[in-house]
């Protein structure tokens, strides 16, 4: 239907979460993704122990991320 083109461009990000995603992406091994991350309520520190090194997790309560710089449950840092 010619004239009756629509064009309509993404939403942009705001700075904030531009830097966000680069983190969290910056962060993710090869193969491993979004499906390794884990989420919760409250800090993982003491309580969750990760599959690996560089795993994240979200705290949802306080919407903060978590990365692993070990295999412990105490190898939580702010990401």
């Amino acid at each position: 239907m010619a004239g009756n083109a629509v064009s309509f461009a993404a939403p942009r990000l705001d700075d904030t979460a531009q830097r966000l995603l680069y983190k969290i992406a910056s962060y993710l091994y090869v193969g491993q993704g979004f499906a390794s991350a884990l989420y919760g309520t409250g800090s993982p520190s003491g309580v969750v122990t990760p599959a690996f090194s560089g795993q994240l997790y979200q705290d949802t309560a306080a919407q903060v991320w978590y990365r692993s710089n070990g295999t412990t449950n105490t190898s939580w840092q702010l990401a």
